[in-house]
């Protein structure tokens, strides 16, 4: 009996080995706690590691005294939901590296009595990435429903600027340079000009873009960003910005260039805080030699403008620097940034065949450096003087449709002008109506693009199903990257983005009529 007695402690003994065993191995944390007061009693190498203290210092301490809880409070919090059979399943809490780092674990487990006294035997999983990647996800969503909303509200702002922009234009032609009113003129068709251009950025907000290169000059860019930024940002910031006269002009997106510098801007002022500071921007020319070039990734020899942006904030230490453009890696609290800001600059260098460097030292300000390979011409700026009348009347018959009245009535006054007859509607489905019953009674369409019941890939489908012949001229605040395939399938022979000039619409339908029967790729699309 003694013998079977011995061999049955042996067994348990051997077993309960085997089980701490596999507790201790568990890459899961498991600990014993006190209900009472948190006192830990035993945890396993997992959850001794997640706290980063050693046994000898965790067990018999309250995770008060270790300060594990970010916020000690939610430690009654989860005793408190604590089911009728003593459970407690993914339960979030905030804990605390001894480092100082911080995390999410959630705890899972049971109460249980051990000697007389109740005890929580807890799984702990640490779900920090995972909460951070649902955080990131969860912004996305936000910036996709925001991309919508903002595309909405700013598709309608674009057709009540190219009324103003449109009317401002007429009004200059009548009244003359000399007039006393030409100058004010002159300063609303330049302010529309701006609104525009800042609601085709925001018309781009979280939509996939076709990107448009052209030969721009940098310094009206940053000019421009800083216009946009100064009311934003706290009244202590000063801009600083020195621009070499001989800076090259470069090959690249205003668009996306003007993205970059805003994330670096708005960077800077969160570096800088709510202390005066100053955000310096220096734009000079500069030779790389292939020795230079080797320093740079992805640079080749040659001449560049350079742009760099400089701020007196805290700056960063070097394991910081050596992150910042990873995508998701953010220094900002939870809520305050997703982390894609440097690394989406990282993009539009390499896309503009350019690079971006960073400098920085812990309370020295950070420096970015961003490469534009120079381009061979000069950008071309728009005349700011009162429009003229070049295009020649060409007595062309057009049905005209849009479903903003205000621009159908602008296109009447602007096209007969140059001597076209005008047939306007505001619902596509009446111009298709009025289409159908004289095909014969019109040389070119123009359509816009967004409308009710029917879109303009629609209309013009429908049209050129009744005469195959029949031109059709687009417009449209915005060009998606899809809409080229659309376009062309449609048949549409040109497409012009709004709001343009009554000489814009002119040569456009001139280019029409003297096409032929071919399709002509819409500009912005090829």
């Amino acid at each position: 009996m003694d013998d079977e007695r011995r061999q049955a402690e042996k067994l348990l003994k051997e077993s309960e080995g085997r089980l701490s065993a596999v507790v201790q191995a568990s890459p899961i944390g498991i600990t014993v706690s006190s209900v009472a007061d948190g006192r830990l009693l035993d945890a396993n190498d997992a959850a001794l590691r997640l706290y980063g203290y050693r046994r000898d210092e965790a067990i018999g301490r309250t995770v008060a005294e270790l300060g594990v809880y970010a916020d000690p409070a939610q430690r009654d919090e989860m005793v408190q939901q604590l089911g009728p059979d003593g459970r407690i399943d993914r339960f979030p809490i905030d804990y605390r590296h001894r480092s100082g780092s911080v995390g999410v674990i959630e705890v899972s487990g049971r109460v249980i009595e051990l000697q007389g006294e109740r005890c929580l035997v807890a799984m702990m999983v640490d779900v920090t990435e995972r909460r951070r990647l649902e955080a990131v996800h969860l912004q996305a969503q936000k910036l996709e429903s925001l991309g919508t909303l903002a595309g909405g509200i700013a598709h309608d702002f674009n057709n009540i600027l190219a009324a103003i922009r449109g009317n401002a234009d007429l009004a200059a032609e009548d009244v003359g340079r000399d007039h006393v009113a030409a100058q004010s003129l002159r300063e609303i068709r330049k302010a529309s000009m701006r609104a525009s251009e800042l609601i085709r950025r925001i018309m781009a907000f979280g939509r996939p873009k076709v990107e448009q290169k052209a030969v721009v000059d940098l310094s009206a860019v940053v000019g421009e960003v800083l216009k946009l930024l100064r009311s934003t940002l706290p009244a202590g910031i000063t801009f600083d910005t020195r621009f070499a006269a001989d800076t090259p002009h470069v090959l690249a997106d205003a668009g996306e260039v003007h993205e970059a510098i805003v994330n670096l801007t708005t960077n800077a002022a969160y570096a800088i805080g709510h202390r005066a500071g100053t955000i310096e921007y220096r734009l000079q020319p500069l030779q790389l030699s292939e020795a230079l070039a080797q320093g740079i990734p992805g640079l080749e020899p040659g001449r560049y403008a350079r742009l760099t942006i400089s701020d007196s904030g805290s700056g960063m230490d070097r394991a910081t620097v050596a992150r910042i453009f990873d995508a998701f890696y953010t220094t900002k609290p939870v809520g305050e940034g997703t982390g894609l800001g440097l690394s989406m600059v990282h993009g539009t260098m390499r896309s503009h065949g350019g690079a971006v460097t960073a400098e920085s030292s812990p309370g020295k300000g950070s420096s970015f450096h961003l490469y534009f390979p120079a381009a061979g011409q000069k950008a071309l700026h728009e005349d700011d003087s009162v429009p003229t009348r070049s295009v020649p009347a060409a007595g062309q018959r057009v049905l005209y449709v849009d479903d903003e009245e205000a621009l159908v009535f602008l296109a009447d006054r602007v096209l007969s002008r140059l001597g076209d007859r005008i047939s306007g509607f505001t619902d596509p489905a009446a111009a298709l109506e009025a289409f159908g019953a004289h095909p014969e009674d019109f040389d070119v369409v123009v359509t816009d693009l967004a409308m009710p019941q029917l879109s303009g890939f629609d209309l013009a489908r429908e049209l050129r199903a009744l005469r195959a012949d029949i031109p059709v001229l687009m417009t449209t605040g915005y060009v998606s990257a899809g809409d080229e395939g659309r376009a062309r399938e449609a048949g549409i022979r040109e497409l012009i983005l709004k709001p343009f000039t009554g000489d814009e619409l002119g040569r456009a339908l001139d280019r029409i009529a003297g096409s032929g029967g071919g399709t002509v790729p819409p500009p912005g699309l090829t």
